[in-house]
């Protein structure tokens, strides 16, 4: 692990050309399941990430909010789920325990994150000694630790991510007008997607190329105000820097 942390220290995750390395190092440790949520199996599932190639899956609706924001953040190139086991002993017990996601960030050091419903839940035995171990682990590769909270981030935030995580998948028509919608909106300046939409009106359906507008805002091209509620009426504009509008780090 030396090596690996000695590479780590460029921060330039974009400039890697393969990722086989960290796949095979950091597969999933143990399999989905709901044993804390048998009553409610539709709180487990997958779905398939954009960034990863492959699908994610998850064990809460919890995790699947922050796997989302991983999605629709800019500076996040790859994460991995349920990547390390971390060694755990006490007193009358010996296990092990799998962290929820390592994030590589571009400009960061690999983020280690346990996710957790409630400032609450964090403060449990178990869980403070879980914290413990896996933030000296991640010392010890050059990583950080943190612990989050998804279900506090303010509204409509969630309400977002969720909703522009949705149009991330492309279509295959998307080639033919993206570079056309992203020409337009630099030429007409500031308006709502509607109105962008609608511009086309003259030579497709503008319920044509609504979605990849939607589609542009998840990726990063248009800027968009995210502490308000996103819709056809949200003002947009483009995004000459290609900065993250969602950011794991300031949320």
């Amino acid at each position: 692990m030396k090596l690996y942390a000695e590479r780590v220290k460029t921060l330039d995750w974009v400039a890697k050309t393969t990722w086989e390395v960290e796949d095979h190092a950091y597969e999933p440790k143990r399999k989905v399941h709901n044993k804390g949520s048998r009553n409610y199996p539709h709180l487990i599932g997958s779905f398939y990430s954009t960034k990863n190639l492959r699908p994610v899956e998850y064990e809460s609706l919890n995790e699947r909010m922050f796997y989302y924001f991983l999605e629709v953040d800019r500076g996040v190139i790859r994460y991995y789920v349920q990547p390390i086991r971390v060694p755990m002993k006490t007193d009358d017990d010996e296990w092990y325990h799998v962290p929820d996601v390592l994030v590589f960030r571009q400009g960061y050091c690999p983020l280690l994150y346990q996710i957790k419903e409630s400032e609450q839940d964090n403060l449990e035995p178990k869980t403070v000694l879980c914290n413990t171990e896996c933030e000296a682990i991640a010392i010890a590769y050059g990583w950080n630790y943190n612990v989050v909270f998804p279900k506090s981030l303010p509204s409509p935030l969630p309400r977002n991510v969720n909703l522009m995580a949705g149009y991330l998948r492309t279509r295959k028509y998307y080639s033919e007008w993206q570079d056309q919608v992203i020409n337009r909106l630099r030429n007409i300046g500031p308006c709502t997607v509607d109105q962008l939409s609608s511009s086309f009106i003259d030579s497709v359906d503008p319920l044509h190329i609504k979605p990849l507008v939607f589609y542009l805002m998840a990726k990063g091209n248009f800027l968009v105000d995210v502490t308000q509620t996103i819709n056809s009426n949200s003002v947009i504009n483009i995004n000459p820097e290609m900065k993250s509008v969602f950011s794991i780090i300031e949320s």
